[in-house]
């Protein structure tokens, strides 16, 4: 089992203990908003190291791409998490993970949070310094 797979069943499970109507969809779609943004880093990242100054990255940006690639993302996953016949269901992925220790949940969860911070900060702090040192 993968790492968008772990988090997905924890962020679902976070979710079914608030209550939530939609946990795995919901999940899913934050997975989705977390591999979107690592697509964004790993573009912005061969741009730079192919050499493209950085007052151009952002006219590369299409919101159409953006948007695309997003949709994209969420079907994949909606597809994969919420199908019956899937074998990547909560109660499957709750079987496997279920039975994990407190302090390894714990672990795994400051990962997961720090891995959300770099993936989501990376664009956002590219953007603040060429919009704000660079100039437009």
């Amino acid at each position: 089992m993968g790492v968008l797979d772990y988090i997905c069943y924890q962020l679902a499970r976070q979710y079914r203990r608030g209550g939530s109507f939609a946990p795995v969809g919901s999940a899913a779609a934050l997975v989705a908003f977390l591999e979107v943004c690592i697509v964004l880093d790993a573009y912005t990242l061969a741009l730079l190291v192919s050499g493209k100054s950085p007052k151009c990255i952002p006219e590369v940006y299409s919101l159409v791409g953006i948007a695309i690639v997003a949709v994209v993302f969420i079907l994949l996953n909606w597809y994969r998490y919420n199908r019956k016949s899937s074998p990547l269901t909560f109660e499957h992925l709750d079987s496997i993970w279920g039975k994990e220790k407190p302090s390894t949940r714990i672990f795994r969860g400051t990962l997961i949070c720090i891995g959300y911070l770099i993936a989501v900060g990376i664009p956002l702090g590219y953007g603040i310094v060429v919009h704000n040192y660079m100039g437009k």
